[in-house]
């Protein structure tokens, strides 16, 4: 929550008391966050001493970032695995695809070597890609409670090869926390969805994914989801729902 009270107003939470405001200047909100149980305060929403907490309009899941305005960015490094990339790819070119003829409009898309910070200030980024491919998803891999390596993506516990695996996910922007991070995915519903009914048009995953990626020897490559959840109120790892 971000309240704002007289100077010297007391405020107590679950018994933690603090004085309003705790330094020199009242002229701003002040967030409160529980972290290991007990409250702490945090001054401004971008304060890196405390991890985001999910809050209206920055909760997830992974279509939320479709509900405002948004720029899809397309990876022109070499990529640590071609079939991961080669999936990437696809999944923009669908996602893509499908908005211009379901929802009448053509997406945002820049190269990722070309996107501005305005551009980070202005819209959810949904990269495609991975750490090598894509510029942007290097420079917050370290920021993610997932960890996306050549070798392998790590969740929690559970580690699976990065050569055929494909990391889906959300996640507030750690270039610009007011805004979500996007990899590797569009609407989590597609082309079957959107002929039938709205009744249809709901999220298919939580906050992340993992997605195994298997090719055919027709080069046909099938999706098959390994590991779904959400994460926590403080975008921390929850348990996966699948």
């Amino acid at each position: 929550m971000l309240p704002r009270f007289p100077k010297g107003q007391t405020i107590t939470l679950d018994g933690a008391r603090f004085v309003w405001p705790p330094q020199a200047s009242a002229a701003e909100a002040w967030q409160f966050v529980k972290q290991d149980g007990a409250w702490k305060l945090a001054t401004g929403k971008k304060n890196a001493a405390f991890p985001p907490h999910k809050r209206r309009g920055l909760q997830g899941p992974i279509d939320d970032a479709f509900m405002e305005s948004f720029l899809c960015v397309r990876p022109t490094g070499v990529p640590n695995h071609a079939l991961v990339n080669d999936a990437a790819r696809t999944r923009l070119d669908l996602f893509a695809k499908e908005f211009s003829k379901w929802m009448r409009g053509d997406v945002r898309l820049k190269n990722d070597a070309v996107v501005t910070k305005d551009d980070i200030a202005s819209h959810n980024l949904i990269l495609f890609g991975d750490p090598a491919s894509n510029r942007l998803i290097a420079q917050i891999a370290g920021n993610l409670p997932i960890r996306w390596t050549k070798a392998s993506i790590t969740v929690g516990g559970k580690s699976f090869s990065a050569a055929d695996h494909i990391l889906v996910m959300i996640y507030p922007d750690p270039l610009n926390p007011d805004r979500y991070v996007v990899l590797n995915s569009g609407h989590t519903f597609g082309e079957k969805e959107f002929r039938c009914t709205n009744a249809l048009l709901f999220p298919r995953l939580g906050d992340y994914a993992v997605i195994k990626l298997t090719k055919a020897p027709d080069g046909k490559v099938s999706e098959e989801v390994v590991l779904a959840g959400l994460f926590n109120e403080q975008w921390q790892l929850a348990e996966p729902t699948r």
